[in-house]
């Protein structure tokens, strides 16, 4: 494996490397149901609908929100990439994109519902820095979700994000270590965030 980097290096293949390592060290795994191009749409087809019990669209989900209140997740309210590596760093927490579409139903039933979970709110308030990414573009969009625009892409990019919701968690520098696509039960979830912070 060394004989391959090396010569890839002296071939070139040295800037190509270095920005794609962390996508060749990192695997995505499918937990569960995700909205977008490689899961089940639940937007694309029924304007923002989750399927109902008879397989027949439900209500058009409302706008996903984020706001930290007292006993729940705490959100991270930086306005950028660069400001949430100093939050954590200088917190010494590592972070928790939480990669969601406007109108996701997979987004909002983890939010609502699993982040709401008395053991994974404390969890997460207390251990990681978490930080939803709006991965679409909308004209609602509010000013910080706009000014994140040019990260988003960056991060969909670096972190192959190809559905939503997709978890990356990332040390307080920034650098990915795990990743999981699709919504989960609180169980899961607390095992899969407990199994990633052991690779810090």
């Amino acid at each position: 494996m060394k004989w391959i980097i090396g010569l890839a290096v002296l071939l070139g293949g040295g800037y190509w490397l270095t920005t794609n390592w962390n996508r060749l060290n990192v695997k995505s795994i499918v937990y569960g149901p995700a909205c977008g191009e490689t899961g089940p749409s639940v937007f694309k087809d029924s304007g923002g609908a989750l399927p109902g019990a008879d397989g027949q669209a439900a209500a058009p989900q409302a706008r996903l929100e984020f706001t930290s209140l007292p006993g729940g997740v705490h959100y991270s309210e930086a306005a950028d990439m660069d400001e949430l590596v100093m939050e954590a760093e200088l917190s010494h927490k590592p972070i928790l994109l939480f990669y969601v579409t406007s109108s996701c139903g997979y987004c909002k039933l983890m939010k609502d519902k699993v982040f709401a979970d008395p053991e994974v709110a404390a969890f997460l308030s207390q251990q990681v820095l978490v930080k939803p990414v709006q991965i679409d573009e909308t004209d609602g969009d509010s000013e910080a979700i706009k000014n994140w625009r040019a990260d988003a892409a960056k991060l969909v990019k670096s972190h192959d994000v190809q559905a939503a919701p997709t978890f990356a968690l990332c040390r307080p520098d920034g650098r990915r270590v795990a990743q999981a696509i699709g919504a989960m039960d609180a169980a899961k979830f607390l095992g899969w965030l407990r199994e990633g912070l052991k690779e810090m």
